[in-house]
């Protein structure tokens, strides 16, 4: 097999993107450029978010969980929640998307990797 297998290549693109994301918020943190990054509560907590009712409430295998819906509303495609995995739930069928076979599943299974 690949290395790294072919549909990860994406995943692994924005894991480069995202740590050259927060070198770049450093530079900017560390300099005199203004900076409006918030933490998660802050922005659950805004007025616009709470006016356009953004944050819901779905159901999953440990009970209710608050949820950030779309930004986007769109007539005719309305947004799209769809049910909260149990914890590996979709551990195999996500493995067989990147290329792994059953061996390759069992071998990680055997090491408790999974």
């Amino acid at each position: 097999m690949e290395w790294p297998p072919r549909p990860a290549r994406p995943f692994l693109r924005f894991r480069l993107a995202e740590r050259q994301q927060a070198k770049s918020l450093a530079v900017a943190t560390a300099s005199d450029w203004e900076v409006f990054c918030k933490h998660v509560i802050e922005v659950l907590a805004h007025p616009q978010v709470i006016a356009r009712k953004m944050v819901r409430e779905m159901e999953s295998p440990v009970g209710p969980v608050p949820v950030i819906g779309s930004p986007l509303r769109l007539s005719d495609s309305p947004a799209r929640f769809d049910p909260i995995p149990s914890l590996g739930e979709d551990t195999e069928p996500i493995l067989r998307e990147l290329g792994y076979g059953d061996a390759d599943i069992e071998n990680l299974r055997r090491d408790k990797v999974i």
